[in-house]
């Protein structure tokens, strides 16, 4: 049956990747669109293994953004891609992938394992996931909430945050967005497009008021770390909430952090923007050079 099944001709594959709730095995089912025969597999894990596999995936991109010579970059990215493979994926599922004709890959995977790269997973001795497949990844958590459907109307809205004052292009840039947007409505009777800017927003005033725009524009700086919950835009500070609620960040004095938690925790019941569109830091200072 393993054999029939490894040498069927379909062009799709889906590999639902999971956890187990000790953390101690990760539980792994790949079968074939439109077919009943599947394979089921599983790899015992730690936690501790995870998290060096998570720091070792963040120094390899520390490294590749540095200014070392591209073989070296070739060399890391080989070496991490193979470890993480020899540490993640059973045998079999290697042997699958290295002799199946289907040429796209489908990846739901475990909340609890979206930092992983396994596209860049060497599966041969030269060839990464990436490179044998088209890929395409989703999460698979039962638990994600669904928010409400947003209708389009002929009265749109925009919400520009612009809470950095060391960047002197964003307010030129809010101004900007809002004057074309009064350009727009010249334009194009039948639409409404309306743009506020707002430069003392904190993080714990946004979440009332992000629903209540079609379109949000954020123009700042961000907070990174390896806790990925804990990234977000760095807003105006909010002391008042941040003591009220225990806050221990030390600098909630100087700032207020609109987290990817936090945006989480909002999803469900009235719908969220159509659309959100940070601008990186680094493309404004390009744009303005």
């Amino acid at each position: 049956m393993w054999m029939a099944f490894m040498n069927s001709n379909k062009q799709a594959i889906r590999l639902y990747v999971t956890v187990t709730s000790d953390f101690d095995k990760i539980d792994y089912r790949l079968h074939y669109d439109s077919d009943s025969k599947f394979l089921q597999e599983q790899k015992d894990i730690t936690k501790d293994l995870l998290n060096n596999i998570e720091q070792e995936c963040f120094e390899m991109i520390d490294q590749l953004n540095s200014d070392i010579d591209n073989i070296s970059k070739d060399e890391r990215l080989k070496t991490t891609g193979i470890y993480i493979c020899e540490q993640l994926l059973t045998t079999r599922l290697k042997d699958h992938f290295n002799v199946t004709k289907a040429e796209y890959l489908i990846l739901y995977i475990d909340k609890a394992l979206v930092n992983i790269p396994w596209e860049l997973l060497y599966i041969s001795q030269e060839t990464m996931v990436c490179e044998k497949f088209f890929v395409g990844r989703l999460i698979n958590h039962e638990a994600i909430k669904r928010s409400e459907e947003r209708s389009i109307n002929s009265e749109l809205n925009m919400l520009i945050v612009t809470p950095d004052g060391n960047l002197s292009h964003a307010i030129p840039e809010s101004d900007e967005i809002c004057s074309k947007a009064d350009s727009f409505n010249n334009s194009y009777s039948h639409l409404d497009l309306s743009a506020e800017s707002d430069s003392q927003i904190t993080a714990h005033n946004i979440t009332y008021k992000i629903k209540n725009y079609d379109f949000v524009h954020f123009v700042g700086h961000a907070e990174f770390n390896n806790e990925i919950s804990e990234n977000g835009w760095i807003l105006k500070p909010d002391p008042v909430y941040d003591n009220d609620n225990g806050n221990t960040n030390d600098k909630k004095n100087e700032y207020s952090i609109l987290t990817s938690k936090k945006i989480e925790e909002m999803a469900g019941g009235t719908p969220m923007p159509l659309l959100v569109f940070p601008m990186h830091v680094n493309l404004q200072e390009q744009k303005h050079n």
